[in-house]
């Protein structure tokens, strides 16, 4: 989704400001970056589908589009803040979307963490009745 919106949208992060990071994200409008961020997506379908758990698979894949929807959303508010606006849609979705990259990939330790103590703390509670 993200890859087509660089591809109909020319010049997303264009700048009026001379700063380090305006030529950093003005390179997010290269015709290049959308290809990566397709295949970063096209990787994320393949493990999600096929449930690949060879080498890390799912920790790659989630650290990949941690980067890139985090990066975006950076450019995006830097975008929305250069020009003087408020927050835009796309900034909102972005957000939106790293908040639930990163509760997916700690879903599996806190789940695992709240059911080791409620068995602990069951135990003890079958201890101090015996």
């Amino acid at each position: 989704m993200l890859a087509v919106y660089l591809e109909y949208v020319q010049r997303a992060f264009a700048s009026r400001d001379g700063y380090f990071i305006s030529k950093i994200f003005q390179r997010l409008d290269d015709p290049y970056v959308p290809l990566i961020i397709a295949c970063v997506g096209i990787y994320a379908i393949v493990v999600s589908l096929w449930d690949v758990r060879h080498f890390n698979a799912r920790n790659i894949m989630i650290g990949s589009l941690q980067f890139v929807w985090t990066f975006y959303t950076l450019a995006l508010v830097y975008r929305d803040i250069d020009f003087g606006r408020n927050f835009g849609l796309l900034t909102g979705l972005c957000t939106m979307v790293v908040i639930r990259i990163f509760i997916n990939g700690i879903e599996q330790a806190v789940l695992l963490r709240l059911s080791t103590y409620k068995i602990q703390k069951s135990l003890k509670g079958e201890r101090g009745r015996t």
